[in-house]
């Protein structure tokens, strides 16, 4: 039976070979409207893009726990990374899934990880297990070190283009470091391109004040 590697499509990974490991992914999905997308191969970026354009917004939604059993099938020993579980439920089915799979197998080797992550983050964990695997290492040993290697040596950092999805699909908050202007300038950005979203302006106390230094904005996300 195949040591497996499994990921949802967070980790921006294609199903095969991961060293000595069988890599499978599972997808997440995009609801817009009335039509759902799934985040894999039959994706149509084009349609979506263009629907987008025509004012239907979209939210995601997270692997079922019945897909995250399919990807476990088979695997005598399997390392699961998903995307972090304070942006999505993928973690969770993921743990679901493994409780029923280890049920049905209980000699099987399975553990979940919460990157605390997305994206390249979660495509660093999945070379490491492998890597890992090719030295040798068992299984609880592996799980220790990777853990140790989410949490302490792997950080993602965004620069992004627009914040269009994240305004649609939750509220922003501004908090500014004794610079209200650039606050106030920000939030009527997103509330001109976004007269929904909730927006809301702050000040940060001392430790943030601290930190951000005169003039710093501090921008958090709800999704």
């Amino acid at each position: 039976m195949p040591i497996k590697i499994v990921t949802d499509s967070g980790a921006n990974m294609t199903a095969g070979n991961l060293g000595s490991c069988q890599l499978e992914v599972v997808a997440l999905s995009l609801i817009q409207g009335d039509k759902t997308w799934l985040d894999d191969a039959s994706f149509d970026q084009a349609e979506f893009n263009q629907r987008a354009k025509d004012g239907i917004a979209a939210s995601s939604s997270c692997p079922s726990i019945s897909a995250w059993l399919d990807a476990y099938a088979g695997g005598s020993e399997i390392y699961v990374v998903t995307i972090s579980s304070v942006l999505s439920g993928s973690y969770n089915s993921a743990v679901q899934a493994a409780k029923i799979y280890q049920e049905e197998y209980p000699d099987a080797l399975i553990h979940v990880f919460d990157s605390k992550s997305a994206g390249p983050a979660q495509f660093l964990a999945a070379e490491k297990i492998a890597e890992l695997k090719e030295k040798g290492m068992q299984f609880p040993d592996l799980v220790e070190a990777v853990s140790d290697y989410l949490e302490n040596h792997v950080r993602l950092f965004f620069a992004l283009k627009s914040m269009t999805n994240l305004a649609n699909n939750g509220r922003v908050k501004i908090d500014h470091a004794d610079n209200f202007d650039s606050a106030a300038e920000l939030h009527d950005l997103i509330r001109k391109k976004r007269p929904e979203a909730r927006v809301d302006l702050g000040t940060c106390r001392a430790l943030c004040s601290f930190y951000a230094e005169a003039g710093g904005l501090m921008i958090g996300v709800e999704i």
